[in-house]
């Protein structure tokens, strides 16, 4: 055997203990290390897709918040300054007027003390629109100073014109210190409360006012001529009238003229039952 051969064979044999060395490293002492790096990988991705979900709703809550920070410090709930009439009742005055004004009476009941607070207790009734007394009561449950209604009764008013009214009486209690230095001069009324949207009071059907105007009477008058503005019928008086989109009639309204048929239809209200009715050129 020749040098060269004995080199290759040496050579090749030096290869192979490198291979197997190598595979025995990574084998043994890197793969282990490379699944460690894996499940870390995998457990990093899994908080980091987490702290996405976050963050995408990090300027949300960071909004809401600020928000709710602000409404607690700039709307805390306080005591009253002290259990005298007057002060209760100059508060109740500053929050019946404008949209939650009512025709109020206010009667004072007793007083009750415990060690630092004292509980005043009194009774408010009369009469107003039920949007005004509602917003009335909000605003006196929802303002600064902490009271609360007790035994409230409300009875609707049946009179026309009058409609929107009820009657009402309850009695409400307020808190007030004791020890008045403790206390912060401001009292503030309430400025977000929910809106009214539906007076549940108003009567669907009621009875008919009576035409004390003096308005044409739809079903006693009679259509005489239709133009493209305006109609010409003769009342229950036998008056000549003309009468234009949007004019009032007894009840109601002219609400449309249908020149090509020689119509005109009025939508009136019958104590609350809409009834649209339709005078044709005879």
């Amino acid at each position: 055997m020749n040098n060269s051969t004995k080199n290759s064979l040496v050579l090749l044999a030096v290869l192979l203990l490198m291979s197997i060395a190598g595979f025995s490293y990574i084998h043994y002492r890197l793969d282990p290390q490379i699944e460690d790096l894996e499940r870390t990988l995998t457990r990093q991705q899994q908080e980091y897709n987490t702290l996405q979900v976050k963050a995408s709703t990090f300027d949300h809550v960071q909004r809401a918040f600020v928000e709710a920070s602000y409404r607690f410090e700039n709307y805390p709930k306080e005591l009253l300054l002290t259990s005298d009439v007057a002060t209760v009742y100059d508060f109740l005055r500053t929050i019946n007027t404008g949209s939650s004004f009512t025709t109020m009476n206010f009667s004072f009941r007793d007083s009750v003390n415990t060690n630092r607070y004292g509980l005043v207790r009194y009774d408010v009734n009369g009469r107003g629109s039920y949007r005004n007394f509602y917003n009335f009561v909000s605003l006196l449950e929802q303002s600064r100073p902490i009271s609360r209604v007790n035994n409230l009764r409300l009875i609707p008013v049946n009179e026309l014109g009058s409609l929107s009214d009820v009657e009402f009486s309850f009695t409400a209690e307020s808190f007030y210190y004791r020890d008045p230095e403790n206390a912060r001069a401001t009292l503030t009324t309430a400025t977000d409360y929910d809106r009214l949207s539906h007076n549940p009071f108003y009567p669907l059907v009621h009875n008919v006012p009576p035409n004390e105007d003096n308005l044409p009477n739809v079903d006693q008058s009679r259509l005489v001529a239709v133009t493209a503005g305006s109609i010409y019928m003769v009342d229950q008086t036998g008056q000549m009238k003309n009468l234009r989109v949007g004019d009032q009639v007894y009840l109601g309204r002219l609400e449309r003229i249908d020149f090509e048929n020689n119509a005109a239809i009025f939508l009136l209200s019958r104590g609350g039952i809409r009834d649209r009715v339709t005078l044709n050129l005879r």
